[in-house]
């Protein structure tokens, strides 16, 4: 009789600790969609693009396309795309001015 006890309790920690493990995954899941889909809107998307100066040598596979633009309609055109993560523009080209823009 003791035997069956034990195996009834463990056999109760053992869901028990499965159902906390899906509470958990659960909550992860919904709180990550809750910010892809933050991301994707524009209202609370940061557009707030930082000037950094780093050089990326390839671009194989990593582009979204190429436009010719403003710094201002770059970050337009990058932000209305919602798998774009940023973009590049030559260093020595002035804010307003049209250059080449990759998303």
């Amino acid at each position: 009789m003791e035997k069956i006890i034990i195996f009834i309790f463990i056999i109760n920690q053992f869901f028990l600790f499965s159902y906390f493990l899906l509470y958990i995954y659960i909550y992860m899941f919904f709180t990550a969609y809750g910010e892809i889909e933050n991301m994707t809107n524009i209202e609370h998307f940061d557009t707030d693009y930082l000037k950094q100066n780093f050089v990326q040598y390839t671009t194989t596979d990593t582009d979204i396309k190429q436009i010719n633009a403003t710094l201002d309609n770059c970050k337009v055109a990058c932000t209305q795309n919602p798998i774009c993560l940023g973009f590049s523009r030559a260093k020595n080209i002035a804010d307003p001015s049209v250059s080449s823009c990759w998303l």
